[in-house]
């Protein structure tokens, strides 16, 4: 039963990215106040709650808090005041867009794995792969979301090579896996 759970929470986290799918249509304004509030509201639930019960990971579950959550809205909450404050053309959206792909998809679908081997070995083993599914998914998907915000900003036309885009996403990803590894 708890692993259903925790299967559900890590499909909650891979979910959230799907936010990447707004960005292009809205202010940055209006994500920098949304990821701010949100990270208001989720560092409220009380560990008995329903809420905490469904978002909580197990790190989260040993604190009491959802840190996890908390920090990944306050993180883009703050890269979209620095857009805001040095303009879109300093710092683009297309880069939070990939930064949140990779927390999100690449983190998520390495946690699954995480899971899953531990389920075959009852036991928290640390293997290299779930760092190079790590390092692949969230490369592939910050990819895809920069190009994706790139695409709709411009137009349709292409602004910025996808080789600078697949640079950036690839960058992301063996920073994001290096830290992975490491926790």
């Amino acid at each position: 039963m708890k692993l259903t759970q925790e299967y559900k929470t890590q499909s909650i986290y891979i979910f959230i990215g799907l936010i990447i799918l707004l960005f292009p249509f809205f202010s940055t304004y209006i994500f920098l106040l949304a990821f701010f509030c949100g990270a208001l509201v989720l560092s409220r639930p009380k560990p008995d709650s329903q809420v905490f019960g469904i978002l909580a990971r197990e790190s989260d579950i040993k604190q009491g808090r959802l840190n996890g959550l908390t920090r990944l809205f306050l993180t883009m909450g703050t890269l979209f005041l620095i857009s805001s404050i040095f303009g879109p053309e300093k710092f683009p959206v297309f880069i939070i867009a990939g930064a949140l792909a990779i927390t999100t998809f690449g983190d998520g679908i390495a946690d699954l794995i995480n899971i899953h081997n531990r389920q075959k070995n009852s036991v928290k083993v640390y293997s290299p792969i779930s760092s190079i599914v790590f390092l692949i998914s969230g490369g592939i998907f910050a990819f895809l979301a920069g190009e994706w915000v790139l695409w709709i900003l411009a137009g349709g036309e292409q602004t910025i090579h996808y080789e600078f885009v697949f640079f950036l996403a690839v960058l992301g990803s063996v920073t994001g896996a290096l830290l992975e590894s490491m926790a």
